[in-house]
């Protein structure tokens, strides 16, 4: 029994070292612009919800050949090391080592090749992280910066002043939308239009640009994956787990210190409905809008409710988005008879890595499949936009269609220069000053607000900066780089004021 249970150590400790590295080979091979802050991140939120075809990957790349090599090595090690007895003789099985003629001898080489097993884990482990950039994330989020507490802005405490007629907001984040699709002649780094069926809605309506010609925003770390995104553009926070509290659980409740757009419409008196179409449990994306503006959470369990789609259905992430346009057209209807301002907020999932969600009913027209779910993507989204601007409702509704981050698929655009793309349709207010401007996706959540018509005191909202005012972004401030950095650095403030809200 004492063997048994020894070798069973030995497997789980192989299959450990195995395991953490064929993750790490899988997670480098499987996303773009990988980072240890997301990857801490999903460890520490609900798995419920994930595409399937990622689970597979991750099982086949990863799971099961750490399985099978560590029960061939422990195998291995067991011959090594073993003594069988037949009718009473003992056989010494030997195996890549001569004979040892003592008992002493046999017990120290024992010693000597565990220690070197050992050992030789621990430099795989050690090298494995360091592809990931452990070690450096953790030298980073050690080190205090009071960049947060000198630039951050207490939505709480800023006076914010609000039309007499209060505006709908429809706000639509799409899963790694980059102004980075469009072709080079408009401004993007694609040889295929992918986003023509946007262009002409792009140049008519109001795109803030990093260039003259169409662009977006940054994403600055602790924004770079959905959830965070979300957060970053209705808090004007990132989103970040802080190692000066490592053991806290953060992420049962997400940053409950932020003051967010959702809790200001709601005190407005705004009826709010979020829709995405995986379920809300992922990345604790429902809890999120829960709990900071009392959403409505319309996902694939909520459908299924609703009788909108089969119990047992399942598409891509849940549904898909030509079915989360249609219900969403069905929520904009029944919110704007409910004599409220509404905001409807989507989030759409068919452009999502690996390769994209390719509908039945899509539009075809390059090579790769990823290519032709952005397509079919933006035509969804200019279809959506065509039918509001039919509803009785749509004049006094703003709209805002806004990427989540750039786009994480492999082999893709192979450029470090990309931005998020945005757009504003139907603002309360106008700018010329939309044109050579640095900023990130956080400045969404005061100039979100700004668009409805709201008037900003001092134009400026948690890191966030208004950029229908004349006020400097912090990356303007600053500059981009300088931002980044000090955004990925540890902060006792942000651990306190939001993390923790003490």
């Amino acid at each position: 029994m004492r063997k048994i249970i020894k070798y069973a150590y030995i497997f789980v400790g192989v299959f450990l070292v195995l395991l953490i590295n064929l993750s790490v080979s899988w997670a480098l091979k499987t996303f773009n612009f990988l980072n240890f802050d997301e990857i801490i991140f999903q460890l520490a939120t609900p798995f419920e919800g994930t595409e399937l075809s990622i689970l597979v990957s991750f099982l086949n790349d990863a799971f099961k050949p750490s399985i099978i090599i560590a029960l061939i090595i422990t195998f291995l090690l067991f011959l090594y090391f073993a003594y069988i007895n037949v009718d009473k003789i003992t056989i010494r099985i030997m195996i890549w080592k001569k004979q040892i003629k003592s008992d002493t001898d046999g017990k120290s080489l024992r010693k000597a090749s565990v220690i070197a097993i050992i050992l030789l884990s621990l430099v795989i482990i050690g090298s494995s992280l360091n592809k990931v950039k452990f070690f450096e994330y953790i030298g980073r989020t050690m080190t205090d910066s009071d960049f947060i507490k000198n630039n951050y802005i207490d939505s709480k405490n800023v006076k914010l002043e609000f039309p007499q007629k209060k505006k709908n907001l429809i706000y639509i984040f799409v899963e790694s939308l980059e102004s980075s699709f469009f072709d080079k002649e408009n401004g993007g780094l694609n040889k295929d239009n992918t986003l023509e069926p946007l262009l002409s809605l792009t140049n008519n309506n109001l795109n803030f640009s990093h260039q003259e010609k169409i662009g977006g925003a940054y994403a600055l770390s602790g924004s770079t994956w959905t959830t965070s995104a979300m957060v970053a553009q209705t808090a004007g926070v990132p989103l970040k787990l802080d190692n000066f509290d490592i053991n806290n659980k953060n992420f049962k409740t997400l940053v409950p210190g932020a003051y967010t757009i959702g809790e200001i419409l709601n005190n407005q008196g705004y009826n709010q409905t979020i829709m995405f179409g995986s379920k809300k449990e992922f990345g604790n994306r429902g809890l999120y809008f829960k709990e900071h503006g009392n959403y409505y959470v319309y996902d694939i369990n909520e459908a299924k409710n609703l009788n909108k789609i089969p119990k047992n259905y399942r598409k891509w992430w849940g549904f898909e988005d030509g079915k989360l346009f249609e219900f969403a057209k069905d929520e904009a209807l029944r919110l704007s008879k409910e004599n409220k301002p509404f905001n409807l907020t989507l989030l759409t999932a068919n452009t999502h890595f690996q390769d994209g969600y390719i509908e039945d009913n899509c539009s075809k027209p390059f090579d790769t499949k990823y290519s032709n779910s952005i397509y079919c993507s933006a035509e969804q989204i200019r279809d959506y936009i065509d039918w509001i601007k039919q509803q009785d409702f749509y004049n006094n509704t703003t709209i805002v269609i806004v990427g989540d981050h750039v786009s994480m698929q492999t082999n893709y655009l192979q450029d470090d220069n990309r931005y998020v793309y945005d757009l504003f349709i139907n603002s309360s207010v106008n700018t010329t000053n939309n044109k050579n401007r640095k900023f990130s996706t956080m400045d969404m959540f005061p100039t979100t607000l700004a668009a409805l018509g709201v008037k900003i005191n001092g134009n400026r909202l948690g890191l966030g900066t208004n950029l229908f005012s004349n006020e400097e972004t912090i990356v303007e401030k600053y500059g981009y780089k300088y931002v980044n950095k000090e955004l990925s650095y540890g902060s006792r403030f942000y651990l306190n004021k939001i993390l923790l809200n003490r």
